[in-house]
């Protein structure tokens, strides 16, 4: 998303390009500061309330539920990143075509099947999916369905995208060390190639004082060599 290359928070601007210059400058702790800020940012891009443009102002119960019953996803592998702002965009378009938000849930929703189990509390329920994960708890109406979203579908959405926002946000880690690296290099590179002028330099300047004494050596053994 496009907000991501303008990450201006109350601290300072925390965008892709500020992080790497506060780098590059020998401000290391404010690059990391902006490393911990976008992973905050793409750890967003996995809850549907953040990428359905769903207003939460009094919390998300998506969210709500994983402060209590978050667990971290093990086995979950680093996604390499090349074109940051690219990888925002799929992670967010994944999130949003394929789960909702408690405010998102309306009109017809596309389902490819429908299955009768029992929620969380044993009570049966009838639940809709798909392709192969529980999508929304459907309240079935004489006119029209209703659609909920409970603890049973959190811990589905959760059991998905906890490993991609692991992932990712992993990824957004080894991308700026990359990113570092390449700076840390360029610097070192220009320290050695400036002791080397150094040294060349002084080298250089030697040179007239060794022609001056061997000279002096020359003219001595001539001298001695004629008056003798």
């Amino acid at each position: 998303p496009s907000w991501a290359e303008r990450q201006l928070a109350a601290t300072g601007d925390y965008s892709v390009g500020a992080i790497i210059s506060a780098y590059r400058e020998g401000n290391k702790k404010r690059a990391y500061q902006g490393i911990g800020h976008i992973v905050h940012l793409i750890s967003d891009m996995t809850v549907p309330a953040h990428v359905r443009l769903d207003a939460h102002p009094d919390g998300d119960p998506y969210e709500g539920w994983l402060k209590d019953n978050i667990k971290i996803s093990e086995g979950a592998k680093m996604i390499y990143i090349k074109n940051f702002y690219e990888t925002f965009r799929e992670l967010a378009s994944f999130t949003k075509n394929n789960f909702y938000s408690e405010d998102t849930i309306y009109g017809e929703i596309e389902l490819d099947y429908k299955k009768f189990e029992n929620d969380i509390n044993g009570i049966p329920r009838t639940y809709g999916y798909r392709k192969d994960h529980k999508l929304v708890q459907i309240k079935e109406r004489v006119v029209g369905d209703d659609y909920a979203l409970d603890p049973l579908t959190h811990k589905e959405y959760w059991n998905i995208l906890g490993p991609k926002a692991v992932s990712y946000s992993a990824g957004v880690i080894d991308y700026f060390l990359r990113e570092f690296k390449k700076i840390d290099e360029e610097k070192e590179e220009k320290n050695l190639l400036s002791r080397s002028a150094s040294y060349i330099g002084g080298k250089l300047a030697s040179i007239p004082d060794a022609f001056s004494y061997l000279w002096g050596d020359v003219f001595v053994a001539v001298r001695d060599l004629a008056l003798g």
